[in-house]
C-alpha cells in the first residue's frame, strides 16, 4: 500500500512512484515465489497522523476476502505490505484484524503504541531510517511495549550507504527460529530513503514469504 505522496485517481500511480508493488512481481520473485500481487491505489488519504483512518481500510480488506474466493489463494499465506501511509495502513489491520495475515513487512511507518499490543504474537519486519522524524521513535516506541507484553524483538542498525549484498548478508544473520518480530534501522537517511532501500532488502521479504498462519 502507497505513501501519501501518491494518492491519486490514476490508478497506476502506485505502480511507478516506487517498488514496494512491483518487487513481488518480477520474473525472479515470482520464480522463486509465486503469487497474487494486489497493490490498491488509493484517491484520499485513508490513514492520518492522528491514527485515524476511513472505510477505505475496510474496504480493501472486504476487497482481498473476496479475492480468496475468486481466486486459487491460500488463506493461510496473505502478507501486508506498505509504506509511510501504506505501512500506517497495515499496522491499523494488524490491529484490527490480528489473525489474518500471516506476515507484515512495515516500511517508514508509525501508530499508536498504545493500541499496538495485538502485534505482540503476529510475524513482524519493520525498517525504519535514523533519521526519520516520525518512524524512527515510533517504531521503537511500538517495539519497546512488544517486548514489555514478553514478545522477543530483535534489532539491527544497517550503513545504508554499504552496499545491497553487504546489507542483505547482516540482515540474514539477524534471523533465529525462536524469534518473529525484527526491526531493522538505517543509520542515516530519512523517510523516503527508507523504501528505495527497504524492498532490496531481500532476507526480509524472503522471511516473510516463509511465514504461515
Amino acid at each position: 500500500m502507497h505513501d501519501a505522496g501518491t494518492v491519486s485517481p490514476e490508478n497506476m500511480a502506485t505502480l511507478y512512484q516506487g517498488k514496494g508493488a512491483t518487487v513481488w512481481t518480477t520474473p525472479e520473485w515470482q520464480a522463486k515465489n509465486p503469487c497474487f500481487v494486489l497493490a490498491p491505489q488509493y484517491d484520499t488519504v485513508i490513514v492520518d497522523d492522528n491514527y485515524q483512518y476511513g472505510p477505505e481500510l475496510d474496504r480493501t480488506m472486504h476487497l482481498v476476502k473476496d479475492l480468496l474466493g475468486k481466486y486459487n489463494i491460500d488463506p493461510k499465506r496473505i502478507y501486508n505490505t506498505g509504506q509511510s501511509m501504506g505501512g500506517m495502513t497495515s499496522i491499523a489491520m494488524d490491529v484490527k484484524y490480528p489473525d489474518f495475515f500471516a506476515a507484515s513487512y512495515l516500511v517508514a511507518c508509525k501508530w499508536n503504541e498504545k493500541v499496538t499490543a495485538p502485534l505482540s504474537t503476529q510475524n513482524i519486519w519493520a525498517v525504519a531510517a535514523g533519521g526519520d522524524p516520525g518512524a524512527s521513535p515510533s517504531m521503537t516506541k511500538i517495539l519497546d511495549g512488544l517486548e514489555n507484553n514478553g514478545a522477543k524483538v530483535l534489532r539491527q542498525t544497517l550503513d545504508s550507504t554499504a552496499s545491497h549484498a553487504e546489507m542483505n548478508q547482516q540482515a540474514a544473520a539477524l534471523i533465529v527460529p525462536d524469534c518473529h518480530i525484527y526491526y531493522t534501522l538505517y543509520n542515516n537517511g530519512g523517510h523516503r530513503s527508507t523504501w528505495q532501500h527497504a524492498y532490496d532488502l531481500l532476507p526480509a521479504m524472503e522471511w516473510i514469504f516463509a511465514q504461515h498462519k
